[in-house]
């Protein structure tokens, strides 16, 4: 398994929590109200011992948080980076709203294959 780490700046964030918390939109043709979100990603915060794909774990400290494959590629899709679809998971670390942007880091694993 090789790990790729990709940075992203926290500026992204901040677009990403504010499409979390748009929630809603309107169809005019109706005039219906739409409940509209994207599919949340599970965060699971430190000390943990997390599961990478099926063969490796990592150690998530506390103060730090890890989402599996699946919300490691919904993260990148939310802060418009491609998704490879061999992702592992996801590490950040958990910031207050008082934070600098400087803090802010991820390390993203993708998982690859024998020979590949």
């Amino acid at each position: 398994m090789r790990g790729l780490h990709r940075c992203v700046s926290s500026r992204f964030l901040v677009v990403f929590f504010g499409i979390l918390l748009a929630g809603s939109a309107t169809c005019g043709a109706q005039g219906k109200t739409v409940e509209s979100q994207p599919e949340p990603i599970h965060w699971q915060h430190g000390p943990i011992v997390a599961q990478l794909g099926t063969g490796a774990q990592i150690k998530v400290p506390a103060g730090y948080q890890f989402a599996d494959a699946a919300g490691a590629r919904r993260f990148l899709e939310l802060t418009h980076n491609p998704p490879s679809e061999q992702e592992a998971g996801i590490v950040t670390p958990i910031l207050g709203k008082d934070d600098p942007d400087s803090k802010f880091w991820l390390c993203c694993s993708i998982s690859t294959k024998p020979g590949t």
